[in-house]
């Protein structure tokens, strides 16, 4: 009995011990510094959240897109969200819980960085163990930036689909699934994902009654860039929180979203 309890310990050190927080140099706000893509990730002490898009998207008119041109737009994208573990010697482990191609949901993948200043590079680390290609972003604010939009700071769920929210300080990006989706591979699985599937980065003007104006900087759908959504959030107590959307007059208008925090 003795043995086992010693066990027992032994196995509960060595998982906490193994439980490593990430840096707080690498939690905070990114933008990438990439060729042909741009974008934004968020990192924070939990969760982690990326949107990042093809440069040379020219389409603008969402209602007169082709089901090829949807597929095209689809696959112009990459959205990603989830957790992450930290394995020691600047080497991180995400995990997606939520995925733009549903069929990468519950993978994992690893990755190694080193900062130079505000410009951080990284490799995704390859099967046989090697970097691969390198990529880099540009560090734009640290975790927990205080103001006016630091009451929703951390990450979110939202109760009325499957989807992820991060917030730090006056910027959020979030990746919505509006329908479960299974498997994409297809020109018209393609196309409806492009439908179903919403990400996008903002930059928040907060008020302090709880309105917001997000001005969209990214977005999976290219039309809705450059424009500004007005949100109210309501605190419903226990890490809830409602959002209502508001009209160009600063109205409430639909639809209405729940938020659970995750974490803050």
């Amino acid at each position: 009995m003795k043995k086992l309890t010693f066990l027992l310990i032994g196995l509960g050190l060595t998982a906490i011990l193994s439980a490593q927080a990430l840096p707080k140099e690498v939690l905070g706000v990114y933008k990438y510094h990439l060729e042909d893509q741009e974008g934004l990730s968020i990192i924070s002490p939990t969760h982690f959240i990326w949107i990042m898009l093809d440069k040379n998207r020219s389409y603008s008119s969402i209602d007169q897109l082709s089901s090829a041109e949807k597929a095209k737009a689809y696959d112009a994208m990459n959205l990603a969200g989830g957790t992450h573990s930290y394995l020691g010697n600047q080497r991180v482990k995400f995990t997606f819980a939520i995925h733009s191609s549903p069929q990468a949901i519950g993978s994992s993948f690893e990755w190694t960085y080193a900062f130079d200043g505000d410009l951080v590079s990284f490799w995704i680390i390859q099967e046989d163990g090697s970097k691969g290609p390198l990529m880099q972003s540009r560090k734009l604010a640290d975790w927990n930036a205080a103001g006016l939009c630091s009451d929703l700071n951390g990450a979110w769920a939202y109760e009325e689909f499957k989807g992820l929210y991060l917030q730090c300080g006056n910027y959020a990006a979030w990746t919505i699934h509006f329908e479960e989706l299974s498997q994409v591979s297809t020109t018209e699985e393609k196309a409806k994902a492009f439908d179903v599937i919403d990400g996008k980065v903002a930059i928040g003007d907060c008020q302090a009654n709880g309105r917001t104006f997000w001005n969209i900087v990214h977005s999976s759908k290219i039309a809705e860039e450059n424009i500004t959504l007005g949100t109210k959030h309501v605190d419903l107590g226990k890490s809830r929180s409602k959002w209502t959307m508001l009209a160009p007059n600063g109205s409430p208008a639909a639809p209405t979203w729940h938020l659970n925090r995750l974490k803050k």
